[in-house]
């Protein structure tokens, strides 16, 4: 698999999260790529609104402060399935690659 982002300090946290769901709970790679994530820097943490409000939930118990944001980062992912090879491009860019220049309607 591999797999990359934008967004600044977001990057690290946004790839591993679509790694982690694509690798370790077996989500197919277009919903490892669209599910809600989440940043920690600190104890200042940023979800997405869709993100699972039990671990935002936890996170508050340890002192958390929850900000919610409309998106994080980006993440372009390509992933070798069985015979196939497969590549995801976030919808939060809209579906296309970064750095790919959006067509004009």
């Amino acid at each position: 698999m591999v797999a990359g982002g934008e967004g600044g300090t977001n990057i690290t946290t946004s790839v591993a999260q679509v790694i982690l769901n694509y690798l370790f709970f077996g989500y197919d790679l277009q919903k490892a790529v669209e599910e809600p994530r989440v940043q920690i820097p600190k104890t200042v943490t940023n979800v997405e609104d869709c993100f699972d409000v039990r671990v935002t939930n936890g996170l508050r118990k340890k002192n958390h402060i929850i900000f919610h944001k409309a998106e994080l980062s980006d993440v372009q992912a390509i992933a070798r399935e069985e015979d196939k090879i497969c590549a995801e491009s976030d919808c939060r860019k809209g579906g296309y690659p970064a750095g790919y220049p959006e067509p004009s309607l």
